[in-house]
């Protein structure tokens, strides 16, 4: 009655398998419903070239800004950008269009559309 039996080992070993699988495939189930698994990973920002966006900081001026926009898929945005020289600062809530990426600094030349 107190003797280990040695196959038991071995089959144990395939249930707790067969029920580690399971318990995985069901917890990576509900967890793809909670993170983006789909790869399709972040829009370059070169990409947002030419769309509108709404100014999302107090003032935009030809020093600095940001914007809000939304890229191809829908996603919502905040890049950073200036004005051309010479045109006036805009107050948040107005409409830009994305003209120009300047790489080096990282800000987009943006124009009002009104």
């Amino acid at each position: 009655a107190g003797e280990y039996r040695g196959w038991f080992f071995p089959l144990s070993l395939l249930g707790s398998l067969g029920v580690g699988a399971v318990a995985v495939r069901f917890t990576a189930k509900g967890v793809q419903k909670l993170v983006d698994v789909g790869g399709r990973g972040a829009s370059a920002r070169s990409d947002l070239r030419g769309r509108i966006g709404i100014v999302a900081s107090a003032r935009l001026d030809s020093q600095f800004g940001e914007i809000r926009v939304r890229d191809a898929r829908g996603d919502e945005l905040i890049v950073h950008g200036r004005l051309g020289e010479g045109e006036h600062a805009l107050e948040r809530g107005a409409e830009v269009v994305l003209v120009d990426l300047q790489r080096e600094e990282g800000l987009f030349t943006v124009a009002s559309l009104k």
